[in-house]
């Protein structure tokens, strides 16, 4: 409703957004989008939406970009494949292989369907489940602590309004940009029929921080350990000790036992 009116002389505006040519949003002072005329957008950072506004906004100060740090983060373990060419050169390797391969369907159709359970019925567990379980978590890359950086975007107060347009090949896009008093929000109205799909988007992506052996040394050194709590919790009121489990008595089977091992010793030879 506020955009449908231009002032109190002009009266309603000749467009406003709930026209087709135009875009319009709402967002904060960090550049993400809190009302949009697509429900989807909501919440989503802007310079993912349209990065060709976004990256005009940046290069004319609006907003500036800050570098922040994420010293808990997690990143995936750089797998090192080895050369396949090898094996093709002889045809023991692929007999090898083929041998290999059988065993091992063999193995995983003893766990699947569980043979020892024809004779300890009691206390044990699913071995198909927990086989299940397993090989989903190899499918998950592996994961080892590291720090990351990634980028940040902060709105310059100093700027209530600014215009532009931009140049996207065979039409050009005009938007508008300004502060919404008392508030940290912006309100842009942008062109919807201009396509800049080939200006890339502005992303929050992080990025691995690679430190050299001095500098991963005094990093180690300045991070500081973290505080114990004052008491220990070991038990509560509430809690009832009969409700644990009888994973104490669940038996390994014998035969099960010697055959993995007998498979094992063939696959290592």
């Amino acid at each position: 409703m506020a955009a449908q009116q231009c002032s109190g002389v002009e009266g309603l505006c000749p467009m406003n957004c709930l026209d087709d040519n135009l875009n319009c949003f709402l967002i904060d002072n960090n550049g993400f989008i809190l009302v949009s005329k697509a429900s989807k957008q909501t919440g989503k950072f802007f310079g993912e939406v349209d990065g060709s506004i976004m990256t005009q906004l940046i290069n004319m100060g609006m907003f500036t970009q800050v570098k922040m740090f994420d010293y808990q983060a997690m990143c995936k373990v750089p797998h090192h494949h080895h050369s396949g060419a090898r094996p093709l050169l002889s045809p023991f390797y692929a007999l090898l292989a083929a041998v290999r391969w059988l065993i091992t369907d063999c193995l995983i159709f003893l766990l699947e369907f569980n043979i020892s359970s024809f004779w300890h019925t009691d206390n044990l567990a699913d071995a198909k489940s927990v086989f299940h379980h397993a090989h989903k978590h190899k499918k998950h890359d592996m994961l080892q602590p590291c720090d990351t950086e990634y980028p940040v975007f902060v709105y310059e107060p100093a700027i209530k309004e600014t215009n532009g347009i931009i140049e996207c090949g065979d039409c050009q896009k005009m938007f508008v940009a300004q502060q919404i008093t008392n508030s940290n929000l912006l309100f842009l109205v942008a062109d919807a029929v201009c396509d800049c799909s080939n200006i890339p988007p502005v992303l929050l992506l992080p990025k691995e921080v690679k430190y050299n052996a001095s500098v991963k040394c005094d990093r180690m050194r300045s991070q500081k350990l973290r505080r114990r709590p004052d008491s220990c919790h070991a038990f509560h009121p509430e809690e009832n000790a009969q409700d644990c489990g009888g994973a104490a008595e669940i038996s390994a089977s014998l035969n099960l036992l010697l055959l993995s091992v007998g498979a094992t010793t063939l696959l290592l030879r």
